[in-house]
């Protein structure tokens, strides 16, 4: 067994002009985590809840729970299920666009997964399913924060990884559906993402590159305009300069 307990709180502060109107807001909030992972032999079992009280949200309980089968050597699968719970912030309440009367999100997740390992590569099959209620977003054409009642994102990921002593190497693609509660593609989500890095050490030094691939998104439901897809790549340097100090660049 091994077991996790602890406290979290926060204490947020806003001054803040909207249209005009001042507006002023001193939110906190506390809560209390409790999670438990038991290890046997092939089994694997995890249980995690949390309970947080919110100055404008009341009392919210969220958790979740999984479970992993050692199927062989080299094959492992995984069920998993939660229930999470995010309360909107400053900027999203009293920032540009913001909305002072925006309810939080909450969701309900499962997955169910695959992992096997062939000599130094590592394949990862993962299935998902998620449903969202009053998701946070910007539609157009005021771009202000809003409450969409019901949203619901469903795919697959398929990922390959490969190490030995210097270099390391994975790609993990994903296909999703993310629509609205008429069936609608959600905004500015793709459908398609592609997640890629490699790096390499030579002695105390190291290079990295990531990569970050998004396919075409729908832009709103109020036109019919598509944005393109993009990609982002990311390089960095570090310097294992002493046993227990690495410079990062």
């Amino acid at each position: 067994h091994v077991l996790v307990a602890g406290l979290d709180a926060e204490d947020e502060q806003v001054d803040a002009l909207i249209y005009g109107a001042a507006l002023g807001a001193d939110t906190r909030h506390h809560a209390l985590f409790l999670r438990n992972d038991w290890t046997g032999e092939r089994h694997q079992l995890g249980v995690g809840l949390r309970h947080t009280r919110y100055d404008s949200f009341g009392n919210q309980l969220t958790g979740e729970a999984s479970w992993g089968l050692q199927l062989d050597r080299d094959s492992y699968a995984w069920l998993a299920a939660g229930r999470g719970f995010r309360a909107p912030d400053a900027t999203e309440r009293f920032g540009f666009g913001g909305n002072p009367a925006l309810r939080p999100e909450q969701s309900d997740s499962v997955e169910l997964g695959l992992r096997h390992r062939r000599g130094g590569h590592g394949y990862t099959l993962a299935l998902f399913a998620q449903r969202i209620t009053d998701l946070i977003d910007y539609p157009p054409p005021t771009f202000d924060a809003v409450n969409i009642a019901r949203a619901e994102n469903q795919g697959a990921e398929l990922g390959w990884q490969w190490e030995d002593s210097r270099r390391r190497a994975a790609v993990f693609a994903t296909l999703q559906d993310p629509v609205d509660d008429n069936g609608q593609p959600l905004a500015r989500r793709p459908r398609q993402q592609l997640n890629a890095d490699y790096s390499q050490s030579h002695g105390r030094l190291g290079w990295r590159l990531a990569l970050l691939a998004m396919g075409e998104r729908d832009n709103s439901a109020f036109d019919n305009r598509t944005l393109p897809g993009f990609a982002v790549l990311d390089a960095g340097v570090s310097w294992q300069a002493l046993p227990a100090l690495a410079l990062d660049l």
